[in-house]
């Protein structure tokens, strides 16, 4: 009967054997992405007589994902992922005049994450996974290092960034190809903040990032 059911299942299926006729397979995705940061308040921020308010903007930005996928077990691979990320955050001030004061910070992020993937059992065409991992990436927008303008000074953000990423999503099989939304998160593991003396920057004691994304894979 389990033989019967087995044999019946596969005839449901597209591509039953996806996931154990290649140990290696690539495939790309594209999705949005947005970014943010964890400000920490620094105690100059509580005595300062400068800005009565400081605020947060996020945008959401394109996000392209080339990966290596090597499958280990059954249920279980492991993803190697080439992330291409652009990102902006605005920090706002409000003066203590009421005048309000954007400071623009964009990232163009090249991030490797490695990634465990832990499959549910398929279900005819789909089936449930969770993923997770730790990755490094670099920013070539940063301003780290960069001579300050004292008239125009910068929230600046350092080149390097680690960080632990967790996400889920579903594996879709067609015929020709397996499509796979993704939701995945990556909180930073240091401190980004580049310390400068001006009072915009001195506002803050230190600065991680968190992104998030949503993906779709084809591969």
């Amino acid at each position: 009967m389990s033989l019967l059911t087995q044999q019946v299942l596969a005839q449901n299926q597209n591509n039953p054997l996806y996931d154990i006729s290649r140990k290696v397979h690539f495939g790309f995705a594209i999705g949005l992405n947005t970014s943010t940061m964890a400000l920490k308040p620094s105690d100059a921020s509580y005595t300062q007589n400068t800005f009565t308010k400081v605020n947060q903007a996020t945008f959401p930005f394109i996000s392209l994902q080339p990966v290596c996928n090597f499958h280990l077990r059954e249920r279980l691979d492991l993803r190697l992922v080439l992330d291409f990320s652009l990102s902006q955050r605005n920090i706002d001030f409000t003066h203590i005049t009421g005048f309000k004061e954007s400071k623009v910070i964009p990232s163009a992020y090249l991030g490797v994450p490695v990634l465990l993937k832990y499959k549910s059992v398929r279900h005819e065409n789909w089936r449930f996974y969770v993923i997770g991992g730790f990755g490094y990436a670099y920013d070539f927008e940063s301003n780290e290092g960069h001579v300050q303008d004292i008239r125009e000074p910068l929230v600046a953000l350092k080149k390097h960034n680690y960080y632990y990423s967790y996400g889920a999503g579903f594996d879709i099989y067609n015929k020709l190809f397996k499509l796979s939304p993704e939701l995945r998160v990556a909180t930073g593991l240091n401190d980004v903040l580049v310390a400068n003396p001006d009072a915009y920057t001195t506002m803050f004691d230190g600065a991680r990032n968190t992104m998030v994304w949503l993906s779709f894979f084809f591969e």
